[in-house]
């Protein structure tokens, strides 16, 4: 059968082309055959409808607009139908439909195709023009289509104020690749209604199936119930209104670094009952320049190597009933996140509900939230089996309002470097209530780390804090910006907090506070039980000093069973103060030279504790100790070889330098006469100015001497007789009263 060659029907009245049931075959073979043309010239709405024609093998030189069918209306009021069609192996675009209208008159659909089936095509499929650039409304309606196509499929040019707005119902879309440089759908003002309908095996080399821009208003984008699998991204373009509701997006894997679902900016999105399912992305699921609300979404087994899965800036992100498992963020240590949200210098907002994260690891912190100035607000969520090279949550914000309730952990946190499972930072007011559960941290503060604070107001409610670890403050830890002098009084609110089996492998069990302002704390009913630390303070260890009755108020803090090293130490500081145990019976106290003088001291802590150093953790700590001579002309004496041993609470000091000496001669004992004589010498420079007052402390030296010469000939004796001579040649102008007063003594 030999077809049209370009040929053109005005449509009077309504018009059919119905073939067989089975299918009457317009094969074309090849030939050049030209186009079909169809003018609706009239506003009755007249009718064309194009039923069970089988088109095929259509082969025409492509040139700028040829078609194989064309429509063209000077209004809207017109009807044209495919059902149940079939166009296969058509290497020329398709359909072209051109309208001339001044303002919409209809609602219903102009276009309609149905139960009609696309196979190994090569061009556009339909095309929709717009002559008049004031008003448009054309609409096409796909119900129950199958396109296995390499062309592109809709394909819009110039449009007025008003949108060409697209109907695809019921259709599939399988084992596409479209070849051009131009994506399946293309629009500049679109709306598109999707529903019951999917995309496998769909594969562009734009990158994108679905293209819609528009620079004015918004164009509604509404996928429902669509499937998408195994395909390119589905959406790119701008200034879109989406809402994609009761859909599922399954294996995809994208190797190239764009969002995976939609690229399009400066849009607002609203997904609800949506699934993403086996997702191997290199970058986040969608462009982050746009407002998200998730409702209703489930997440399971997405892997990406980008910074972040969701992120957003500048803009509101709203999540609410959200479930996601199996969550893999394998990008650069610290620089992948789950959820990744920075407001900028906007004062925008963050909104998390029912939210529920499982089985989950990340090389950066799971949820991190930047910017200048933001609200937080988490409520009624779960985060549970999370394992994090950062915090799991991290507002470094510098400003930040945040509200937190009802949130329970039960997370590890193996990051040597963040500070915390929870972190927050600079500026902040922080209202956390009903919350917490079982953290692990290889930082400080398990559950939450509080640091680098500029200024700050937290308060603390009805929390559980049970059986999170740390290295120092197994709950909680505090701590300024260094350098920071905070100059507001923001207080910090605890009441009604438990405190429970925390532990620290150093300082505070349950709270370490390192924040200048810890006296502005208001507390309130609150337990501090059955916590644990390694060197000091199982239940909290304040790093400044406070006021020592900080903790004596029972309605403040309940105390009970905190132990470090199975001892009682319910709270501490660090050490602040000495007191010599040492009984002085009589002052002053004389010596002479080669004495020694034996002190013990015990070291307190801000509250007037003693500190129990039960792991030797300060087993190097010095303490200078100052002597006063009861002569006033004697003015200066010093104490030689102050040798501090703090074992537990005390502090040990032998003065025995002179041993020390004498330790050093027996080593030189094979040495000649001469060496043992300098020795002597070295060991006696204590003289005085009379020579015969001083012969019995120079024997007695030379009796140390010839003690530890014993090993040495007997010959020494003269050589020890001249360093007597020698000796006592040595001037002093003291007198042998070395009488002095225990005065001053410090820690360093």
């Amino acid at each position: 059968m030999v077809l049209f060659n370009t040929a053109s029907l005005t449509i009077l009245s309504n018009t059919y082309i119905i073939g067989n049931p089975n299918g009457t075959v317009f094969d074309f073979q090849y030939d050049k055959h030209g186009s079909a043309k169809f003018n609706f010239s009239k506003t009755k709405g007249q009718k064309l409808k194009i039923e069970n024609i089988i088109f095929t093998n259509f082969y025409e030189p492509i040139v700028a607009e040829s078609y194989m069918l064309s429509i063209s209306s000077q209004f809207d009021n017109f009807y044209m139908e495919f059902n149940n069609c079939t166009f296969k192996n058509i290497y020329q675009n398709i359909l072209k439909i051109v309208i001339n209208s001044n303002k919409p008159t209809q609602e219903e659909p102009s276009i309609i195709i149905m139960n009609t089936k696309f196979y190994n095509n090569t061009e556009r499929i339909v095309y929709l023009y717009n002559e008049n650039d004031v008003y448009s409304l054309d609409m096409i309606k796909k119900n129950n289509s199958n396109n296995v196509s390499n062309g592109v499929f809709i394909h819009t040019g110039r449009t007025g104020h008003n949108f060409n707005i697209v109907y695809i119902k019921d259709s599939i879309f399988e084992n596409i690749n479209v070849k051009s440089d131009l994506p399946l759908i293309d629009s500049e003002r679109f709306e598109l209604i999707m529903s019951n309908t999917t995309f496998s095996n769909c594969f562009s080399n734009y990158g994108y199936l679905i293209d819609i821009r528009q620079h004015i208003d918004y164009n509604n984008i509404v996928p429902k119930n669509i499937k998408v699998t195994n395909s390119s991204p589905l959406f790119t373009g701008s200034y879109c209104r989406f809402k994609i509701e009761d859909s599922i997006f399954s294996n995809i894997t994208s190797k190239k670094s764009i969002p995976a679902i939609s690229n399009s900016k400066n849009s607002v999105y609203t997904i609800s009952n949506t699934e993403f399912n086996n997702l191997h992305i290199t970058d986040t699921l969608f462009n982050e320049e746009s407002i998200f609300t998730f409702e209703n979404i489930k997440l399971n087994n997405i892997t990406t190597n980008s910074h972040a899965i969701l992120y957003v800036v500048h803009s509101n992100l709203k999540i609410n009933h959200f479930v996601a498992n199996n969550i893999l963020c394998t990008s650069e240590s610290d620089n992948t996140s789950f959820i990744l949200y920075n407001s900028y210098e906007l004062d925008s907002q963050l909104f998390i509900n029912d939210l529920n994260i499982t089985n989950s690891k990340s090389n950066g912190s799971f949820i991190k939230i930047i910017g200048e100035s933001n609200t937080v607000v988490i409520e009624n969520s779960n985060i549970e089996n999370i394992e994090s090279y950062g915090s799991i949550i991290k507002n470094a914000s510098k400003k930040s309002n945040i509200k937190i309730s009802n949130l329970k952990f039960n997370n590890n946190n193996i990051n040597k470097l963040s500070c915390g499972c929870i972190n927050f930072s600079n500026d902040l007011y922080i209202n956390i209530s009903n919350s917490f559960n079982n953290y692990y941290s290889k930082n400080y503060g398990g559950a939450i780390c509080i640091n680098d604070i500029i200024n700050m107001k937290l308060e603390l409610t009805s929390n559980e804090f049970n059986k999170n670890e740390a290295i120092s403050g197994g709950a909680l830890y505090i701590q300024n910006k260094d350098d920071i002098e905070i100059n507001e009084n923001r207080n910090i609110i605890l009441e009604h907090n438990r405190f429970k089996e925390n532990y620290a492998e150093y300082f505070g069990g349950a709270i370490y506070t390192k924040f200048s302002k810890l006296n502005l704390i208001e507390a309130k009913n609150n337990e501090i039980i059955f916590n644990k630390a390694g060197v000091m303070s199982g239940g909290i260890y304040t790093y400044h000093y406070s006021h020592k009755n900080l903790f004596n108020n029972n309605s403040n803090f309940i105390f009970r069973n905190n132990t470090v090293n199975s001892y009682i130490n319910n709270y501490s500081s660090n050490p602040s103060s000495i007191s010599l145990d040492t009984i002085i019976r009589k002052n002053p106290i004389n010596i002479i030279t080669s004495d020694y003088l034996p002190l013990s001291f015990s070291i307190y802590d801000e509250y007037d504790n003693i500190i129990h150093d039960f792991t030797k953790y300060y087993s190097d700590i010095t303490l200078r100790v100052s002597l006063k001579s009861e002569k006033t002309y004697i003015n200066k004496m010093k104490l030689l070889g102050n040798i501090c041993l703090f074992i537990n609470e005390s502090i040990i000091i032998n003065n025995n330098n002179n041993n020390n000496n004498n330790n050093n001669n027996n080593n030189n004992n094979n040495n000649n006469n001469n060496n043992n004589n300098n020795n002597n010498n070295n060991n006696n420079n204590n003289n005085n100015n009379n020579n015969n007052n001083n012969n019995n402390n120079n024997n007695n030296n030379n009796n140390n001497n010839n003690n530890n010469n014993n090993n040495n000939n007997n010959n020494n004796n003269n050589n020890n007789n001249n360093n007597n001579n020698n000796n006592n040649n040595n001037n002093n102008n003291n007198k042998n009263d070395n009488s002095f007063y225990i005065t001053d003594y410090y820690i360093y």
